[in-house]
């Protein structure tokens, strides 16, 4: 009979010793549960803000404006109709003795959107790494510059902290945050929910370090050409000399003359000077460009280092030996070398009173390995001469078209030193430039 009238009691109503969020509703009806739970816990959570801080700086994310919804009525009707699943033994177990029962609500927030209200503040400490920068002037004074790291906020961490926090238990969260007894959850005893964003703080370090650059210190190979001064392809080898120099190659790194300098325009201040093309001289933008090329190529070859690609003139050039020359044709040949070095590279290039020097920095330990450069005509192409009928001149008349030149088989070699004694010699390249022939016009 006593069971039976205390049972009654809790006929629509919630029964004893059940919790919803650990705080007891034992005989209160739906309404009566909801209301307690929506001030004590949901709206008591709702007045917290989400500060997220670093250092000194911090930013507040208010939960209101972000909350979407609680399962706060599913429980509490789940938790009256609980005692209907049990037996009447555990019923009368629930009645008499101090065992609780507890059910915990979910709570949902947009989290994506309290960070996307949060991304500017987030931002503000990232930064991107700077690396370290060397110059060598045309007197060999080196001048490095150091490196600095970068730092970010890693978001992905972050929002997963995030879920974890919100995602649990609101009890645990209001017990957490709560400055006072955690039976008094009112707003005004109510602290932030902090993320120390430090957590998340990652380092970027910079490609390049200043003791990376600071492994040069030597010239390892050095290269000079001449050229006039009064001539149109002035302008142009002293343009695109200016644009190699400084260049830098990390170990591995490849080097490529077209992707440095680019197509030689107008724009760019380049002019018309002569190119050879088909073994023959005419006038193109950027004539003269190939002799920086050349040069190049060479202090590449005293280096020591392996050309990837490179192709010769079709017709010998007046400034390097046969066979040690380099052209260049925008978008179709190209002069390519790669760092197989232990050490970085840097390209010295100017022009001086007729001459364009071309330097390769590196590291004083390359010094103790020398080079030497042979070019050997391994056999001349004689050119012909041919008569072409003009009408237009007088019967017996001759007139001299172009004049033409003989054709060269060469051989390159390199020739490797340790203290002055050859440790190795390589073939570098065979080339082959054709005759040209010599022309007449003839009545």
């Amino acid at each position: 009979m006593l069971y039976s009238l205390e049972h009654i009691k809790y006929d629509q109503k919630i029964y004893k010793n059940i919790q919803i969020c650990n705080i007891d509703l034992s005989g209160k009806t739906l309404d009566e549960a909801v209301s307690i739970i929506e001030t004590q816990v949901i709206h008591a959570l709702l007045n917290k803000e989400l500060s997220l801080t670093l250092n000194d700086a911090s930013f507040s994310i208010p939960l209101h404006s972000f909350y979407i919804n609680s399962d706060l009525q599913e429980v509490i009707e789940y938790a009256i109709a609980y005692s209907d699943s049990l037996s009447l033994t555990e019923r009368w177990q629930f009645l008499s003795g101090n065992e609780t029962k507890n059910f915990d609500i979910q709570i949902d927030f947009d989290e994506e959107s309290m960070l996307a209200y949060a991304e500017d503040f987030i931002n503000s400490f990232n930064s991107s790494p700077s690396n370290a920068d060397i110059t060598i002037n045309n007197s060999g004074k080196i001048t490095t510059v150091s490196h600095s790291n970068g730092q970010y906020i890693d978001t992905k961490q972050l929002s997963s902290q995030l879920t974890s926090i919100l995602e649990s238990s609101p009890y645990e969260l209001l017990m957490n945050y709560t400055s006072k007894s955690p039976l008094m959850r009112s707003a005004s005893n109510i602290s932030n929910i902090e993320i120390n964003l430090q957590e998340h703080l990652n380092t970027l370090t910079p490609e390049i370090a200043l003791e990376d650059l600071e492994l040069i210190n030597a010239v390892i190979s050095t290269y000079t050409t001449s050229f006039s001064t009064s001539a149109a392809n002035a302008t142009n080898i002293k343009l695109a000399a200016d644009t190699i120099n400084g260049q830098l190659l990390m170990p591995g790194e490849i080097f490529s003359f077209n992707t440095v300098v680019g197509n030689t325009t107008l724009d760019k201040g380049y002019v018309y000077a002569p190119v050879i093309v088909n073994s023959k001289l005419t006038q193109g933008v950027g004539g003269g460009i190939c002799q920086v090329s050349s040069t190049l190529y060479n202090a590449i070859l005293l280096a020591g280092l392996e050309v990837t690609e490179r192709r010769p003139h079709s017709k010998p050039s007046s400034y390097v030996p046969l066979g040690q020359d380099s052209t260049i044709d925008w978008g179709t040949i190209d002069l390519k070398f790669e760092n197989t070095l232990d050490y970085p590279i840097y390209i010295s290039s100017f022009t001086e009173n007729g001459k364009l020097h071309i330097s390769l920095y590196s590291n004083k330990e390359l010094l103790g390995t020398t080079y030497k450069l042979s070019s050997e005509i391994i056999k001349v192409l004689p050119y012909t001469t041919n008569y072409v009928k003009d009408t237009s001149l007088s019967p017996g008349a001759k007139v001299l078209v172009s004049s033409g030149n003989s054709g060269y088989q060469v051989k390159v070699t390199r020739n490797s030193y340790q203290n002055n004694e050859l440790v190795d010699t390589e073939v570098i390249s065979h080339d082959t430039y054709n005759p040209v022939s010599t022309v007449y016009h003839i009545g």
